[in-house]
C-alpha cells in the first residue's frame, strides 16, 4: 500500500475543509452546555441503538433533518435545554435527569437515565 500523491491528499483536504464533526463540551464548558451534552448523547444512543435513520429521528420528534444531524453531533449551542427535554420525552416519555452538585476538580457521575 503506496502513501497518496501530494496531488491525492490536497483533494482529501479540500473535501473536509468544510466539515463539522462532533463537538465536546469540557470540564471547562457551562453546566447547562454539559447537560445539553449529555441529552444529545441520549439521541445519538436512541439513534444506534434501535437503527433509526436520521430522517426518522427527525418525523419522530418534529424537526428538519438537518437539525437531527446537529442534535447528533452533539451542536448543543443550537438548542435551549428546554427544547432538548421537549424532544427527549417524546423518545423517552418517562425519562428522568438527575442533578447532583459537585466540585469541579473531583471525579463525578453525570446522570440521564430513561
Amino acid at each position: 500500500m503506496n502513501f497518496p500523491s501530494e496531488k491525492k491528499l490536497k483533494k482529501i483536504r479540500k473535501s473536509l475543509e468544510n466539515i463539522e464533526g462532533s463537538r465536546l463540551v469540557g470540564e471547562e464548558g457551562m453546566p447547562v452546555d454539559r447537560l445539553k451534552y449529555l441529552i444529545c448523547q441520549k439521541f445519538l444512543e436512541y439513534h444506534m441503538e434501535t437503527g433509526i435513520s436520521q430522517k426518522e429521528l427527525a418525523i419522530l420528534i418534529g424537526i428538519d433533518e438537518a437539525l437531527v444531524s446537529k442534535l447528533l453531533r452533539n451542536r448543543v449551542e443550537s438548542f435551549s435545554l428546554e427544547r432538548l427535554l421537549r424532544f427527549l420525552s417524546i423518545i423517552y416519555p418517562n425519562y428522568k435527569i438527575e442533578l447532583v452538585a459537585w466540585d469541579w476538580g473531583a471525579p463525578r457521575e453525570d446522570k440521564v437515565s430513561h
